[in-house]
């Protein structure tokens, strides 16, 4: 998880994602909206991100997410994660869960969201 670390934008919405949040948010390529009243209709969305970092992740609810499209991260494959906020194995990496814990954290829960975007280090080749 050590890519993680470094600076990063953060992005808070007081807003928490429900499943088809989620589902929309992995399925980058489809093009599809079902709700056009949904932030992210007018434009590519989420995939610009990708202009700032290779490794997005982000808290909402009892969820933390973590993308790796170009695979840099070696615990997670398939260019994504998702684990339950009360995941034991998750609290080992404290750089990267502090971040969490003192923006709104508790009990197992975080009331919102909220986007980490670790910047680049260097440019993709």
């Amino acid at each position: 998880f050590s890519i993680l670390q470094g600076p990063s934008l953060l992005c808070y919405n007081n807003a928490k994602f429900a499943e088809n949040d989620f589902d929309a948010i992995i399925s980058l390529h489809s093009g599809t909206k079902a709700n056009k009243r949904k932030i992210g209709k007018f434009g590519i969305g989420f995939t610009s991100v990708y202009n700032l970092t290779n490794t997005p992740t982000f808290i909402s609810g009892d969820y933390v997410y973590a993308f790796d499209p170009l695979n840099e991260i070696e615990s997670i494959t398939q260019g994504g994660a998702r684990w339950l906020t009360n995941n034991n194995n998750l609290h080992k990496f404290t750089d990267f869960w502090s971040l969490f814990q003192h923006r709104g954290y508790e009990n197992g829960h975080f009331d919102g969201t909220l986007f980490r975007l670790p910047l680049r280090k260097e440019t993709n080749k």
